[in-house]
């Protein structure tokens, strides 16, 4: 046997017993066993004991490892009792004598910390006795890789000629060991801007590479070979709008791409934007839909052929014009070794993207020793707070945060063990960002390939991250979710919430109001981008008390669009005796700015501080008294202040809210006025390209492309090339009284939108149908024309039918374009939907100019919306701002204000003849057609709802399934 001694305790084993903690189940560490025998002289283990190792002896099989901590694999830093390998069913090599291996290799720089060479005899039964490789584990929190080998014992001469000949596989598995420092906290943090971001020109011509650097300095007068591609800031542009100097606009559908500057490689650094989305004088702006419809990819190389990091770009979405720092976007990243790059994309097909300026920054830590803490930084408990959970939708999150980490099985690791080290990076950079950021939980789930990881992945993560307060779950409570936007999406992975406009800092504040103890946040990324503003709140948010807080009433009512409330709070070491501390937190509801006059006491001077502590963002100053103190709140934003009294003032808190000018109140008037007169658009939403050949133009060698209908007769549906509103032809449906409800149309499957919505919106018209009681002098309109609208799918197998209905009025004329159906029911169970129509009345029908929609505001919301402006008009009216922040923060407020008013095509008049067919068949005189000179007339829905999920339909009718079956030839029929 050959023994290392080493920093960590280890030194060779001795004759005499050894500790042995994890083979008994016994998890304190410090406390010493004997060494258990597995020969065959010994009494086998208990059965229970070594059921808790079974996954862990599967994988490291033929060898078992027992740590002593918590539980094998994990362990804890220098605790005694050491580390043990023994040999177990090694039936092909029973009897035999061998040479056992070990080594311990530390994976952050691949040393080899501790080797054992040492003879072992195998019983009868393939097993051989534990052997003790340390007698205390390393007192670095990490992941280590233990490697054993099993080689047949001979003779020396003949080992050096022939080799040592392997008795079994070498196996390679990871040591786990957990800090034994259960106090372990986050230290503050400064940032240290680096150079700036310089712009990229990856069309500049480059040096070949057989000419030698700096060649250049052979030519006379000439500095360099070409012009340095990191300095080209040619597409930089001054913004005529502000006159601020951009550092790049990036046109609809381009992209930017930046050089970062030097940066220490695996350090925390934090990138900022400051971006706009620009749109051209007299053009529609941006919709609320695609105000996140941005990407940043970070790379090895400027062809961005090694990408290490991805992060969505998120637009503000505060209604407010002025540009801040809070509306920055800013994300954690740890670079790699080499040249890093940088690269914006701008997918939006309409508008550009304005970039003002990308920040770099190291982000340092610093110490405060001996240094005083606040009066607002005591006396709260996190148990008494609010908390956020971070629930992170990937399975890729640990490989994800660790992108910078590369050549760890090139340097000869086992799967197991690179898998297992990512995460503990991982961890360390949860454990750095997550008092940043502002959350105390992390939701995660070990889907992993890998048997040993999805094992042992989320108790060491829990373990590597419980010194730090940090807790770890698999499974959430129900509770409130807030989603950051996603990659691959305009807003978040949600199907069901896409289709919205509302911003994260809207949701926050809602929140902040509540009495939830706290809420989801989904990301897909463990280290989420997020402008300052929302990380900000997030931090107020957990400093909000869960219980025990009273309402706390503004002087006047003009203030109700800001929500305050108050509780008390434990004093902390600098208070004074006879003193107390009250802390009183505000919720900006509005999505302009406000400033609060809070009156701390009746009289004398007020000892009034900031919860949370933003140096880059001061919001308390004094006011015109000693006892007064002004706060700035943030659109939709949180602040929470520690006010210290006398126990006799409690009830002289007072405070109000002020608007910043008469600018301001000029701006919320000019908003609520634009909503009032923009609702009327909401009935006309873009379209979503989910279906083919809407307008019947395309014309295949079997039908219409796109589309199926009925067969029989053949003149049932049909192309009419002399009637359409949008191209040069539409569909004709004739139907009979004896084949009513016979006559359809069915589409291609549709692709579930994200937004998990669908509206279908058509032109249609009906032919002039004469009355029983008409004369061939004088004809009158019959009944209208009853045509169904479906949207027809499966959802795990049931199927799914969305269904309304429409009146089209017989007078000849086409009906302007409108939607006819409209369902939010739609989500990632649900597999496809076809769209089907059904012509259920005798008669002529033309339908033309069927479009999709999928991000539209429901019936109910516009009716809710329009009761919110009639409601902030007669607010302003009376001097209140609490209904038009309620109505400016509205979702779809928020969308009609960052876009134009704009409409759809009005369907052109065509005058050609309408068919007339008589109810009860032709006319008396054979004619068969009418003109007719009558006004475009409306379109009439029928009063059932046709929203519901499965709802019944009004008319047994066939599926989609069918309906096909029964134009098919009978050989065909399924």
């Amino acid at each position: 046997m050959v023994g290392h001694g080493s920093r960590f305790g280890m030194h060779p084993r001795r004759s005499s017993g050894f500790a042995f903690l994890a083979v008994l189940g016994v998890t304190v560490a410090g406390a010493l066993f004997a060494r258990p025998s597995f020969g065959d002289d010994s009494e086998p283990p208990v059965e229970s004991t070594r059921d808790q190792y079974t996954t862990l002896d599967q994988y490291t099989a033929p060898f078992q490892m027992r740590v002593a901590g918590f539980a094998s694999p994990i362990g804890v830093a220098s605790a005694t009792g050491g580390l043990t390998i023994a040999v177990r069913g090694l039936d092909e090599s029973a009897g035999r004598s061998g040479i056992l291996r070990v080594e311990l290799v530390r994976v952050e720089d691949n040393k080899v910390l501790h080797r054992l060479d040492e003879k072992v005899k195998l019983d009868q039964l393939g097993n051989a006795p534990a052997t003790t490789l340390l007698d205390v584990l390393p007192e670095t929190p990490g992941v280590y890789e233990v490697r054993c080998r099993l080689t047949a014992e001979r003779n020396a001469i003949w080992a050096r000629i022939a080799g040592n000949r392997a008795m079994g596989d070498e196996k390679r598995f990871p040591l786990l060991i957990a800090s034994a420092d259960q106090t372990a906290g986050s230290q503050p943090n400064v940032l240290r801007p680096l150079d700036p971001v310089q712009a990229y020109d990856r069309e500049a011509w480059h040096t070949p590479s057989w000419v030698p650097e700096g060649a250049s300095r052979l030519v006379p007068n000439v500095n360099q070979l070409v012009a340095d591609p990191w300095n080209s800031n040619a597409r930089g542009s001054t913004s005529a709008e502000s006159g601020d100097m951009l550092l790049c606009q990036i046109e609809p559908g381009g992209e930017f791409v930046c050089k970062l500057p030097d940066m220490a490689p695996h350090k925390r650094h934090l990138i900022t934007f400051s971006v706009r989305q620009r749109h051209a004088a007299g053009a529609d702006k941006p919709t609320a839909a695609n105000s996140a419809a941005g990407q940043i990819e970070i790379a090895t190389d400027p062809e961005f052929r090694t990408i290490v990091g991805r992060h969505p770009l998120s637009m503000p979405q505060h209604l407010t014009n002025a540009d801040n720092d809070l509306e920055r976007l800013e994300f954690v990243h740890y670079p790699s070794e080499n040249d890093e790059f940088l690269r914006i994309l701008n997918p939006s097909q309409r508008f550009p993207l304005a970039i003002r300026s990308v920040e770099a920054f190291a982000v340092e830590q610093i110490h405060h020793d001996g240094e005083t803490r606040p009066v607002a930084q005591t006396g709260l408990a996190a148990s008494t707070t609010r908390q956020v959970t971070l629930q992170v939708t990937e399975s890729t999150w640990a490989q994800t945060a660790t992108s910078d980490i590369t050549g760890l099985q090139a340097s000869g690791f086992a799967e197991a063990t690179s898998e297992m080290y990512r995460i503990w990076k991982a961890a360390e950079r949860i454990a750095e960002n997550a008092p940043w950021v502002g959350y105390e939980k992390l939701l995660v789930q070990p889907r992993r390939k890998n048997e040993f990881v999805r094992s042992f992945a989320i108790e060491s993560l829990r373990r590597w991250l419980t010194p730090y307060g940090i807790e770890v779950a698999m499974e959430s409570e129900a509770a409130p979710v807030i989603e950051l936007p996603a990659l691959g999406g305009t807003e978040s992975s949600s199907l069901a919430r896409q289709c919205r406009a509302a911003t994260a800092a809207s949701e926050l504040s809602q929140l902040a109001r509540g009495t939830e103890s706290g809420f989801l946040l989904q990301s897909e990324n463990v280290l989420p981008a997020m402008t300052r503003g929302f990380r900000q709140g997030l931090r107020e948010y957990t400093q909000l008390p869960k219980t025990g807080f009273a309402p706390l009433r503004p002087v006047d009512d003009a203030s109700r669009f800001v929500t305050a409330f108050s509780s008390e709070i434990a004093p902390g070491s600098r208070s004074v005796p006879g003193k107390r501390l009250r802390l009183v937190s505000f919720v900006n509801l509005s999505t302009w700015r406000a400033s609060i006059e809070l009156r701390c006491c009746a009289s004398g001077s007020a000892n009034c501080e900031r919860l949370v502590s933003n140096p880059e963002d001061q919001r308390l100053r004094a006011g015109r008294t000693s006892n007064v103190r002004i706060i700035e709140l943030p659109p939709l934003g949180i602040v929470s202040v520690v006010v210290e009294h006398d126990g006799s003032q409690h009830d002289e808190l007072a405070w109000r809210a002020v608007t910043d000018g008469p600018e301001v109140m000029e701006q919320i008037q000019t908003q609520v006025g634009q909503v009032v007169a923009k609702i009327g658009m909401l009935t006309q939403p873009d379209d979503y390209p989910g279906l083919r050949n809407g307008g019947f133009e395309e014309i295949g060698p079997v039908g219409i492309v796109g589309w199926m209908s009925t067969q029989f007769p053949a003149t049932a549906v049909v192309v009419d090339p002399s009637e359409a509103v949008e191209g040069q032809q539409s569909i004709r449906m004739t139907t009979t009284k004896e084949s009513a409800g016979q006559t359809w149309l069915v589409s291609e499957p549709i692709e579930i939108p994200q937004s998990g919505r669908l509206a279908v919106s058509l032109a249609v018209r009906a032919a002039v149908q004469l009355e029983l009681t008409g004369s061939a002098d004088r004809p009158g309109f019959g009944s209208s024309h009853r045509v169904r609208i479906s949207l027809e799918g499966n959802r795990r197998g049931r199927a799914l039918r969305y269904t309304d209905h429409i009146d089209v009025p017989r007078d000849g004329q086409w009906q302007s374009r409108r939607i006819v159906l409209e369902t939010e029911g739609l989500d990632e169970n649900t597999e496809f939907v076809r769209l089907t129509l059904d012509s259920l009345s005798p008669g002529q029908l033309w339908i033309d100019d069927i479009h999709l929609h999928d991000h539209f505001p429901t019936q109910a919301e516009r009716t809710a919306l329009q009761g919110s402006a009639f409601l902030a008009i007669q607010g302003l009216q009376k001097g209140r701002l609490q209904e038009a922040a309620d109505l400016l923060r509205n979702d779809w407020s928020q969308h009609l204000l960052s876009n134009k008013i704009r409409r759809w095509p009005t369907t052109r008049t065509v005058s050609h003849e309408a068919a007339s067919v008589p109810i009860s068949g032709s006319s008396p005189n054979g004619n068969s057609t009418q003109r007719v000179q009558s006004g475009i007339g409306n379109q009439h829905r029928s009063t059932s709802s046709g929203n519901e999920p499965l709802a019944p339909d009004v008319e047994s009718r066939p599926s989609v399934a069918e309906r096909i079956r029964s134009w098919l030839p009978k050989p065909l029929r399924f």
